[in-house]
């Protein structure tokens, strides 16, 4: 390289760097790195969102399923009393039947 080309590439560095493609790079990554900060922010706001709605709404499916166990043991009970009713119903039965055989009177 001659000395000419030389000058001719000093000035075109110079050109290039004086006329702030070095600040238009580094404005570049400034404003990326904010928008990268505000994207966070507003991720981190979403999620809050997120997450009150997902509180609230484990506390009313909560409160489905306790009412559901609520009506569950009151079913079991009631079946608990059919049964305890049915039984005493068969004993009673069988009762009279072997009455019947043995040729006592009834006695309802």
């Amino acid at each position: 390289m001659g000395p000419d080309a030389l000058t001719l590439l000093g000035s075109v560095l110079a050109a290039a760097l004086g006329g702030g493609t070095v600040s238009g790079l580094l404005a570049y990554f400034r404003d990326r790195r904010r928008d990268k900060g505000e994207q966070s922010i507003g991720a981190v706001g979403s999620l809050e969102r997120l997450n009150d709605r997902l509180t609230v709404q484990v506390a009313d499916l909560q409160t489905l399923l306790d009412e559901e166990r609520r009506k569950r043991r009151e079913l079991e009970d009631t079946v608990d009393r059919e049964r305890r009713a049915r039984h005493a119903l068969e004993a009673r039965i069988a009762l009279l039947e072997k009455r019947s055989e043995e040729g006592e009177p009834n006695e309802a």
